[in-house]
């Protein structure tokens, strides 16, 4: 099992106690490596090699733009963005690089908090990717499930599961409805600006939450990289407006990015109407 923790967050003037991994740079490198049965020296070493063209670790998320760019995706294909998804191997090493960072901890754990607070049982985190935002969950005694493709990278989150000794349940994504329970919450971190169809998929977290249920998403439409779809841009200056009509209400804007973040990026919390 990782190094866990317990960390006070203060939401809305009350401190709430989340456990949590700690977990630095060199740590996740430690657990990715662990996973593909390398040594982390050895895998430092492969991961700088690759990035170091970009200006290192920091940077890791233009390999995996540059091998979309490369695969030239038909963005108007959902089968084939799916496909990207579940093939790619640099998805792993730059959803842990970003992870590491003060800032997505941050959130992570300031969104257990709040899920604390609301006395939050049922939750389901979409688009899951290296699966932490699973393993807080969990690790706070919420009943959780992970959403996702099938592939390299959710393999890796299934490991990691097991790993930190959480029960999550595994939901495979292959199409805009793939849930079929009702939860008190869902999560939804950096995944709307890459989905073929945000619309049908706000439709479909609204039909599987409970009355009054949240609904947490963080998503930046322009100004990202590569893989988020073009298409999807016109949501950009639209958002608030564009979830609440499909029977939400904005509850919560949240800026977790720290006070030199000028992408203009927020944690949302809506409420089902």
């Amino acid at each position: 099992m990782g190094m866990v923790e317990d960390f006070k967050v203060n939401v809305s003037g009350k401190e709430i106690n989340v456990k949590a991994p700690n977990l630095d740079l060199d740590s996740n490198i430690r657990e990715i490596a662990e996973y593909l049965g390398k040594s982390s020296e050895e895998l430092k070493k492969e991961l700088e090699a690759v990035s170091e063209k970009f200006g290192g670790f920091g940077k890791y998320v233009k390999v995996t733009e540059e091998e979309w760019n490369s695969k030239k995706i038909d963005q108007e294909n959902a089968q084939e963005v799916l496909s990207f998804y579940a093939q790619t191997k640099n998805y792993i090493p730059e959803l842990m690089i970003i992870s590491a960072s003060e800032d997505k901890q941050r959130l992570r754990r300031f969104v257990a908090a709040y899920c604390l607070k609301e006395r939050i049982k049922k939750i389901l985190d979409f688009g899951s990717g290296s699966g932490e935002d699973s393993i807080i969950a969990s690790l706070n005694g919420m009943d959780a499930s992970a959403a996702d493709v099938e592939g390299k990278t959710f393999d890796f989150a299934k490991w990691r599961f097991k790993k930190y000794g959480v029960n999550v349940k595994t939901i495979s994504v292959k199409d805009d409805k793939p849930l079929s329970e009702k939860y008190d919450a869902i999560t939804c971190f950096e995944v709307l600006n890459h989905v073929p169809n945000p619309e049908r998929v706000l439709k479909h977290f609204h039909d599987s939450l409970k009355e009054r249920g949240l609904l947490f998403i963080t998503s930046r439409f322009k100004g990202n990289y590569s893989l988020s779809l073009k298409k999807n841009e016109k949501y950009h200056e639209i958002f608030d407006d564009f979830v609440k009509s499909k029977g939400f209400e904005l509850i919560n804007k949240v800026h977790m990015w720290g006070p030199k973040d000028n992408s203009g990026k927020w944690l949302y919390v809506f409420r089902k109407n």
